[in-house]
């Protein structure tokens, strides 16, 4: 059995606004998913590189240009596009000041949306999925395994106990116990907000 694989390139591109998280995203125009949030992507071009295409294709979708791209992954199982097999190579970027973007090429609009509200909203294909992979950068999830005590948020448990990280939801989980011998499971959300 043979089966065909499109490669494609997506972007994250990420900014803030008075602390608050967004992510530039395109109202897709056509099927699948007409009229659902998603982020700017689309073909790889034959000769072209993965990053040149995310390059391009933000461009043609929201006209804004990233010059530093960051490969968050390649997300590729089955199933995660109703048309066939789809490879994307996702990038993320960091834009300063919502610049206003324009849409173009085939996205039906382009907007910035706080990221809490796009994830609550849902998006095409397995979006959602990867906007959390990119909130949070592996670097910082790398990190955070590897503490054996946190600070600040958790200073009222005197023993975190084992610390584990979801990297689906940015989530730090594990349990500790009371003075009196009673096991508490505690739970800690990552927010992670580029400060450059």
């Amino acid at each position: 059995m043979t089966e065909t694989t499109r490669l494609t390139a997506d972007v994250v591109a990420l900014s803030d606004r008075g602390g608050v998280p967004h992510v530039l995203l395109i109202r897709r125009g056509w099927p699948p998913y007409t009229g659902m949030w998603a982020l700017p992507g689309g073909h790889i071009d034959a000769g072209e590189t993965a990053e040149d295409a995310a390059r391009r294709e933000l461009a043609e979708e929201t006209g804004l240009h990233a010059e530093d791209l960051t490969l968050v992954g390649v997300w590729a199982d089955p199933g995660r596009d109703p048309r066939g097999r789809y490879a994307s190579w996702v990038y993320r970027t960091h834009l300063y000041d919502l610049p206003t973007p324009t849409a173009g090429d085939d996205a039906a609009a382009a907007e910035w949306v706080p990221a809490a509200a796009a994830l609550a909203e849902g998006l095409a294909f397995d979006h959602s999925a990867i906007l959390r992979a990119a909130l949070v950068p592996q670097a910082v999830l790398t990190e955070l395994t590897e503490l054996t005590e946190l600070t600040g948020v958790l200073d009222e448990i005197d023993h975190p106990g084992d610390i584990n990280i979801s990297d689906v939801d940015a989530r730090l989980f594990g349990t500790a116990v009371d003075a009196d011998g009673t096991e508490i499971a505690w739970t800690a959300t990552i927010t992670v907000t580029p400060t450059r």
